[in-house]
């Protein structure tokens, strides 16, 4: 958020942090250091929080590396985040025949190129107009034949 003015009345050391883009410990080690304003605490539940112009204050600091007692301040710049992909790469695994599942559970393991080498000697124009029942019948005799 370094750029613009805070909305919020009041938020937490950690939203200060996020906002100064620096860490909540580095934020708690300026503030002990005298160089950021110390957050005023809530009187009901003691929890620390900055105002807008403490918020104001802060922003004003870490723009231009100047604290609270007037020594300067080196800040790294924030960290440039990888962007992930949205969908995490799948591994490739080997190629499955959309058959094989079937007849591996019938009992036969064929690899893919067998699957398809087979299904190209029985059906050289294609198996699409014959039912899968029939199909799967005849690779399966086949697969058998081969592996006497």
């Amino acid at each position: 958020m370094l750029e613009g003015q805070p909305v919020k009345h009041a938020i937490s050391v950690s939203e200060m942090a996020c906002n100064l883009a620096l860490s909540r410990q580095r934020l708690n080690q300026l503030i002990r250091q005298g160089k950021m304003p110390k957050p005023d605490k809530d009187a009901n539940s003691k929890r620390p929080f900055f105002t807008l112009e403490k918020q104001r204050v802060c922003l004003e600091i870490r723009k231009t590396g100047c604290g609270l007692d007037g020594v300067p301040i080196l800040f790294y710049s924030p960290r440039r985040t990888k962007k992930s992909p949205a969908v995490s790469p799948k591994k490739k695994g080997p190629k499955v025949h959309p058959l094989a599942t079937y007849l591996t559970s019938l009992g036969k393991n064929p690899t893919y190129e067998e699957l398809d080498q087979t299904l190209t000697r029985i059906y050289p124009t294609g198996y699409e107009d014959q039912s899968i029942e029939e199909v799967i019948a005849k690779v399966y005799s086949e697969l058998a034949k081969t592996a006497e």
